[in-house]
């Protein structure tokens, strides 16, 4: 029957559509306002650390951040809709980066790191969303 033969290849092409749709990543700048900001934060001479992601706030995500490192951290930048990534290097040195992807952030905040410090290691990063 023709009519059942193509409500098959109806069904089968919708639900591919949505298990794609629900598995493909997420890239910062999707979320459009809502949950947007984000924030990591760190002590670079105790090692502490904390991050925060999908906060409808600034002040918010940088308390979040704050929060996670046990409100010891004295370093903290927050941002929007994309990655931010912080590296520290072996004797304090550090370095900030912003991206649209994890990758990207953590690429620059090593390479910040690197002018200051030897040894630059990511020790915190956060997407949002």
């Amino acid at each position: 029957n023709w009519g059942e033969s193509q409500m098959k290849k109806i069904k089968l092409s919708t639900a591919f559509a949505v298990a794609t749709t629900l598995a493909a990543p997420v890239h910062a700048g999707q979320c459009g306002y809502d949950f947007c900001w984000g924030a990591v934060a760190f002590n670079s001479m105790t090692g502490a650390y904390g991050y925060a992601h999908s906060y409808f706030s600034e002040g918010e995500a940088a308390s979040a951040a704050q929060q996670g490192c046990g409100y010891n951290c004295p370093e903290v930048k927050t941002f929007y809709n994309q990655c931010g990534a912080a590296a520290v290097g072996v004797t304090g040195g550090f370095g900030w980066g912003f991206g649209l992807t994890q990758y990207e952030a953590e690429n620059v905040a090593l390479s910040y790191c690197y002018n200051y410090d030897d040894g630059c290691q990511v020790l915190v990063w956060s997407c949002s969303p």
